[in-house]
C-alpha cells in the first residue's frame, strides 16, 4: 500500500484465483518457509542489497534472479544461482524449469550459496575485528601511528583480495554508543593510493592546525575535526 508501482492486491487475488500463484500474504516464519521450498526467484529490476536472496542462500537454496544491480552482488551465474536478463519472460522461466528439471544442479548451486554468505559474513566479521584493531592502535599508540587506512591495507591484513573487502563492505553500516556510521567513514576520501598529498604528515598538520585555532571554551568534537578535514 503507498507504492504507485505496487501490484494492486485486487490483481494478485484475481491471479490466485485463476491457479497462477500461491499467495502466502505475510510470513513470519521466514526459515520454516524457505525449508518448503526448493528455490527462490527473484526477477526484479534493481534492488538495493536484496536480503531474501541472502537470507534463501543461508538456507542452502539455488536461487534465480535478474542480471541487475544489487541481484548480481549476491548471485554469481552458474555458480550459486542463475542470472536472467531483466524483463525477459522466456529467460526466466527456462532458468526456472532448469531447476526443475535438475536435482543435482539445484542441490550444487543451493550447497554453493550456503558456502558463499557463510563465507560472506566471516569477511564481514573480520572486517570489523580489523576496523576495532585500527582504532585500538591509534590509542595505544598514539597520534604518531595516524595514517589514512586503506581497503588495500585492509585486505592485506586479512590475507584477502581488495574487491572481496569492497563487496563485503559495500552498504554496511557500523552502529555504536556515538550513532550509526556507514563503513566508508572509516576509510579516506580522497585515498592516499589516489591523492599523493594525502600523507600521514599533511594529515597531523592540518589535525594540529584545527585543534590550535579551536576556541578553548567550547573544545571541537571528534566529529567536528572529521568534517573540517
Amino acid at each position: 500500500p503507498g507504492n504507485p508501482a505496487a501490484v494492486p492486491e485486487a490483481d494478485v487475488r484475481g491471479w490466485e484465483r485463476d491457479g497462477l500463484v500461491q499467495w502466502l500474504g505475510h510470513v513470519d516464519d521466514m526459515p520454516g518457509l524457505f525449508a518448503s521450498v526448493d528455490a527462490v526467484i527473484l526477477p526484479s529490476y534493481r534492488e538495493g542489497l536484496p536480503k531474501g536472496l541472502i537470507e534463501a542462500g543461508a538456507s542452502g537454496l539455488p536461487l534465480v534472479t535478474a542480471d541487475v544491480p544489487g541481484c548480481r552482488e549476491v548471485v554469481t551465474n552458474e555458480v550459486d544461482g542463475l542470472l536472467v536478463p531483466a524483463r525477459d519472460a522466456e529467460a526466466l522461466a527456462r532458468a526456472i524449469a532448469r531447476l526443475h528439471d535438475d536435482p543435482a544442479l539445484r542441490a550444487r548451486l543451493g550447497a554453493a550459496a550456503r558456502e558463499s554468505i557463510r563465507q560472506r559474513c566471516d569477511t564481514l566479521m573480520d572486517c570489523a575485528t580489523e576496523l576495532l584493531k585500527v582504532q585500538r592502535a591509534f590509542f595505544d599508540q598514539g597520534p604518531e601511528w595516524l595514517h589514512p587506512y586503506s581497503r588495500r591495507e585492509m585486505a592485506e591484513a586479512l590475507g584477502r583480495s581488495e574487491s572481496t573487502i569492497s563487496r563485503a563492505l559495500r552498504g554496511k553500516y557500523v552502529e555504536c554508543e556515538w550513532g550509526m556510521f556507514p563503513t566508508d567513514y572509516f576509510f579516506p576520501k580522497p585515498s592516499v593510493d589516489t591523492h599523493p598529498l594525502m600523507t600521514k604528515n599533511t594529515i597531523e598538520s592540518s589535525i594540529q592546525m584545527i585543534i590550535g585555532n579551536e576556541d578553548r571554551r567550547t573544545p571541537m568534537s571528534d566529529e567536528a575535526i572529521v568534517d573540517k578535514l
